[in-house]
């Protein structure tokens, strides 16, 4: 029989972990009961054709006589002239203030592309040096800067009409070089005071010739709706991180595999998992497809070799539960949460590090157990780095816009551990991917660790009748401490991604997009606070450039024609359906 009407008070007695089905908002609020996970990020994201997106081009500057050279950072046409990135790409804000700006000619530094570059330039000479170039710069009335190029032995330039844009042998493969005349920096860009979190990380590019081949993207109206939405993502950035991350069904969910630290020093972009496997000093190198570590645990071995209970294909965990006899069947304990014991295709690793503690959480463990340190791999775990793979224009369809609130709630938890009072600006998008918690429920009246335990499964009318339930058991593991029935994980942008394009399609074409967001950086919760956490990660979401709060200042620059779409759904009906549809899905956001 069920347990339908049974009021209970739950005992947590044990830890565990969960996350979820991947749920999304669909163009305009139509939510998706049940999304496959197809991996689709920009780190192992899907590969754009050609003139799929005919705004898109590839930034690049580089000493001439470099003969390779990686893209830089990602950009949109607004007009056949003038294209769009972040301000980070070019130089650091505190190397280039309105003070410089004499009408003198006079040394600057380029923005360093990665954290690894930036210890490196830091004690190599010649590495400095290659990034020092000769510029010049105007500051306008309103305070922002106008810069350009001084020095001959400089290349600078947008490829555009390119899906595969690296740089080698001294060329290009595929599309159009246009040399860039100047850039625009808004004043308050990105490292100023004020602005840490990048809110104002915004630049114009003015090309010194027309790319009348394109087709520039749209701008969004004042009061364009571009939050609680499915929006689109793309750029040339990194298809790979130096550690892959762990998948859904286990203990461990969006956390990084363990490797070795040579391999991480080496810069290698191959490195495999590689750990101990408990306290045995035996090395594991790469995924393990023998059984997991929820082999240990003696009470799920029990409960689904002789009580009947079994992993379904759609679940994440199983909880167990315990209703004694002696006390009528109504007072619940809580007793474990079970995982799969079998590896699946792709095997499972052990994890760094603890991202469900903490904002950088520093517990460390040497234990692995079956419920902690560990997880199932993801796909991106078999992937080899592939020259031919880097600076492909790649992009994602299914990207969660998420309510200024949420992101406020995680930038708090920073505030904990950096000491410093963030907060998401009205010129800030937070975007990541909402994951459903996802799982089965059994219970027994039964001695749990009897050889004839039978055991039952708890539906979902029971869980409707006793919420509480399922959120102790998420807030305790810091999974979903707020109870809203779903977590946040990164969509994957990394490092040349920045200054690329949030992006909607308008209905009645697919040919007309419009900009929302600017690509410019991490809300940086990561465990090894570096950049390879801004590529993923648990409750890690990216911050994006709004661009409703700059088409005005756009305008202001542009003398061109640029396309503006105005609102075009009526806001407050949308939001009463997504608030219908979240209620029926079983997620309680408050919107």
């Amino acid at each position: 029989m069920l347990l339908k009407e049974i009021s209970i008070f739950l005992i947590i007695s044990a830890v565990v972990h969960s996350e979820a089905d991947d749920y999304t908002y669909q163009e305009y609020s139509e939510i998706a009961e049940t999304i496959e996970d197809k991996g689709s990020r920009l780190v192992n994201a899907a590969e754009s054709s050609m003139n799929e997106f005919p705004f898109m081009g590839a930034y690049y500057w580089m000493k001439k006589n470099d003969l390779k050279s990686d893209v830089k950072c990602t950009v949109s046409l607004l007009s056949p002239t003038f294209a769009i990135t972040a301000a980070h790409c070019f130089f650091e804000p505190n190397d280039v203030m309105a003070k410089d700006c004499e009408g003198k000619i006079f040394p600057a530094k380029k923005a360093r592309s990665d954290a690894r570059a930036d210890a490196d330039a830091r004690t190599d000479a010649k590495a400095e040096a290659a990034r020092t170039t000769n510029i010049s710069c105007k500051s306008y009335p309103s305070g922002d800067l106008k810069i350009w190029l001084e020095d001959d032995s400089d290349l600078w330039y947008v490829l555009f009409g390119a899906v595969t844009a690296t740089r080698q042998n001294g060329y290009h493969t595929e599309g159009k070089i246009h040399d860039i005349d100047y850039f625009i920096r808004h004043k308050d860009s990105y490292g100023m005071p004020d602005n840490d979190m990048g809110g104002y990380d915004i630049g114009l590019l003015k090309l010194k010739e027309a790319y009348t081949a394109g087709i520039p993207i749209c701008l969004p109206g004042p009061n364009f709706q571009d939050t609680l939405i499915t929006s689109r993502l793309a750029g040339y950035g990194k298809y790979y991180r130096k550690k892959c991350q762990t998948g859904t069904k286990g203990p461990m969910k969006n956390h990084y595999c363990l490797t070795s630290k040579k391999c991480w020093d080496a810069l290698d972009f191959n490195c495999e998992p590689e750990f101990t496997l408990g306290h045995q000093i035996i090395p594991m190198k790469g995924c393990q497809k023998q059984s997991t570590p929820a082999q240990y645990s003696r009470l799920c071995e029990r409960a689904t070799l002789k009580g009947g209970v079994q992993h379904r294909s759609g679940d994440d965990e199983i909880h167990l539960f315990y209703f004694p006899v002696d006390k009528g069947g109504k007072d619940g304990v809580f007793l474990e949460t079970c995982y799969r014991k079998d590896s699946d295709e792709f095997g499972w690793c052990r994890t760094e590090g603890n991202l469900y503690k903490s904002f950088l959480g520093s517990e460390k463990t040497e234990r692995i157990s079956s419920d902690f340190g560990w997880g199932f791999c993801s796909n991106e775990c078999t992937q080899q780095l592939v020259e031919s793979n880097t600076g492909v224009l790649r992009n994602i369809d299914d990207a969660d816009v998420l309510s200024e609130k949420f992101c406020d709630s995680l930038l708090k938890e920073s505030e904990e551990v950096y000491g410093t009072k963030y907060s998401i600006k009205p010129e800030v998008l937070c975007i990541g991917r909402m994951n459903k918690l996802k799982y089965q429920a059994f219970y027994t009246h039964d001695d749990p660790y009897g050889n004839t335990t039978q055991w039952g499964k708890l539906d979902d009318e029971f869980f409707a009748a006793n919420p509480q339930v399922i959120k102790d058991i998420y807030k305790r593991t810091q999974i979903d401490v707020d109870s809203k029935g779903y977590y946040v994980s990164s969509v994957g942008s990394c490092q040349g991604d920045s200054g690329g394009p949030v992006f909607q399609n308008l209905e009645v074409t697919n040919k007309t997009f419009i900009l929302t967001g600017i690509t410019n950086g991490g809300v940086g919760r990561g465990e090894f606070n570096s950049i390879e956490a801004t590529c993923g990660g648990f409750n890690n979401p990216t911050l994006y450039t709004r661009m409703r709060s700059f088409t005005g200042w756009v305008q202001t620059y542009i003398n061109e024609t640029v396309c503006v779409v105005d609102q075009i759904k009526d806001f407050n009906k949308t939001m009463e359906e997504l608030r219908a549809k979240l209620k029926k899905a079983g997620v309680h956001e408050e919107l």
